[in-house]
C-alpha cells in the first residue's frame, strides 16, 4: 500500500473514509489537506469536481479501513467541493446498558448526533461493537437502503490466552484493533525468546502476515522451543530452504504451490500422475518428521508414523465459498488453538480441518475469512462441546 493513491479526479458524489488503523495524508485541488489517523474519518464532497491524493504515511504495519461512496442528488452534483477531517476524539460515542459500544459517524442513533449531518444524502453511519449475546436495534428511515458489514470476530477455538507478536512499528496499529487478543513486541529471535519464557504459551503459529525476513529470524527459535507449532504462508516459504526432518512437534499447512516448493520431487510426482495426493502427503510427513496438511477441496492430513486422513469437502459437505483470501490463515490459527488445548498434532490437524469446513457451511455463500471464527460457537454447541 506504500504507493497510495496519487492525484486522481472525483465528481458528483461524496467519499467517506473511516481509518480503523493507519495514517493517510489527503491533499486536494481545492486547497484542503489533512492527516487521517487511527479511528478518524475523512468526509469529502467532490461536487462539481476535485482532484485529490491519498498517500500512506507509514512504510509497514497494519492499514485497515473503509471508504464509502455516496451518490449526490442531481441538484447537488455541481456543488462546491467540501472537506473535513474528524479525529477519533471528535466522533460521538455511546454505550448501551448491555455494553454495546457505538461510534456515531453520521446521522443520529439513540439520541446521539453524529459528527456529520448531511441534509441531501441523509446518511446514517455507525461502527457497532457488540459483546457476545447482546443485540442492538437501530431504526432506519423509510426509503433508505441499509447494509451491515461484519469486519471482526474474536478468538473462538478455546485456547484461553492468545498473544499476537508483532514488530515494534506495528504495535500502535494492532493495539487499535485488538480486543480479546493480547499484544507483544516480537520483532526478532530475542523478542521471541523473551515471550517463550512465559510457560503459559504452549503453541505457536508462524506465517500469516509475518513477512519473509521476520519468518527467517523467528523460525529457528520456534522450531527449538518444544511448543506445538503450526507453520503456514511465509514460514513455509522460509522452511523450503532448510533440511529435514524437523526436530519439532509441528504441523505444516501448505496449499498446492507451497507443497511443490517444500517437496519438489513429490510435487512433480503428483503433477505427472506417478503418485496420488495421499501418497505424496504421507511421504512428505515421513520426510519432514511433522504432520502435513495438504490443503484443498480434498485435504489430506498425514503424520510421520504413516497415519493418514482424507477430508473431502464435497457432495453434502461441499463449501466452495471457503476458497477465499485469509481462510487458510484462520485454519492455521484453529489448529494452533487446538494444540494449545493439548491435542496431539495429528488430532489437532484433523479436528481443525473438519471444524474449518463446518464453520464455512454454517455461514454459507458470501463468506469472508473473518466470518469463520464467529461461526465456531454454533458449531461447537452442535457438538455438545
Amino acid at each position: 500500500y506504500i504507493a497510495g493513491f496519487p492525484d486522481h479526479p472525483h465528481r458528483g458524489f461524496e467519499t467517506v473514509t473511516y481509518m480503523i488503523a493507519g495514517r493517510m495524508l489527503h491533499r486536494d485541488s481545492a486547497g484542503h489537506e489533512g492527516l487521517l489517523q487511527n479511528g478518524g474519518v475523512q468526509w469529502m464532497t467532490a461536487g462539481r469536481g476535485v482532484i485529490h491524493s491519498e498517500i500512506p504515511q507509514q512504510e509497514e504495519g497494519v492499514m485497515e479501513g473503509f471508504q464509502l461512496w455516496l451518490n449526490l442528488h442531481s441538484s447537488e452534483k455541481m456543488s462546491k467541493p467540501w472537506y473535513k477531517d474528524f479525529q477519533d476524539v471528535d466522533l460521538p460515542k455511546l454505550v448501551t446498558g448491555d455494553g454495546v459500544a457505538v461510534t456515531v459517524i453520521a446521522g443520529a442513533s439513540h439520541g446521539v448526533a453524529g459528527a456529520v449531518t448531511r441534509s441531501i444524502t441523509e446518511p446514517l453511519y455507525l461502527d457497532i461493537h457488540l459483546p457476545a449475546g447482546t443485540r442492538f436495534v437501530q431504526p432506519v428511515p423509510p426509503g433508505h437502503n441499509a447494509f451491515v458489514y461484519v469486519y471482526r470476530g474474536a478468538l473462538r477455538i478455546g485456547a484461553g490466552l492468545v498473544t499476537l507478536g508483532v514488530a515494534a512499528a506495528a504495535l500502535a496499529e494492532n493495539a487499535a484493533r485488538l480486543e480479546a487478543v493480547m499484544l507483544a513486541e516480537v520483532g526478532d529471535a530475542t523478542g521471541l525468546a523473551a515471550r517463550l519464557a512465559d510457560a503459559r504459551i504452549t503453541a505457536l503459529c508462524l506465517g500469516p502476515g509475518l513477512g519473509l525476513d521476520r519468518a527467517a529470524a523467528l523460525l529457528p527459535g520456534a522450531l527449538a522451543s518444544g511448543r506445538g507449532l503450526v507453520l503456514d504462508a511465509d514460514a513455509l516459504t522460509v522452511l523450503a530452504g532448510r533440511g529435514w526432518p524437523l526436530a519439532a512437534r509441528a504441523v505444516l499447512t501448505p496449499h498446492g504451490g507451497e507443497f511443490a516448493r517444500l517437496f519438489p520431487d513429490l510435487g512433480a510426482d503428483l503433477a505427472a500422475g506417478r503418485a496420488s495426493k495421499i501418497e505424496v502427503t504421507q511421504a512428505a510427513a515421513a520426510r519432514a518428521g511433522a504432520v502435513v496438511v495438504f490443503k484443498g477441496a480434498d485435504t489430506v492430513i498425514a503424520a510421520p508414523d504413516g497415519q493418514v486422513a482424507l477430508h473431502a469437502a464435497a457432495y453434502g459437505r461441499a463449501a466452495p465459498w471457503l476458497a477465499t483470501a485469509g481462510s487458510g490463515d484462520v485454519l492455521a490459527g484453529m489448529i494452533a488453538g487446538l494444540l494449545a488445548r493439548g491435542a496431539a498434532p495429528f488430532e489437532a490437524a484433523c479436528a481443525g480441518v473438519w471444524l474449518h469446513v463446518e464453520a464455512a457451511r454454517q455461514v454459507g455463500p458470501g463468506l469472508i475469512a473473518e466470518d469463520l471464527p464467529d461461526a465456531l460457537p454454533a458449531v461447537l454447541r452442535g457438538l455438545g462441546v
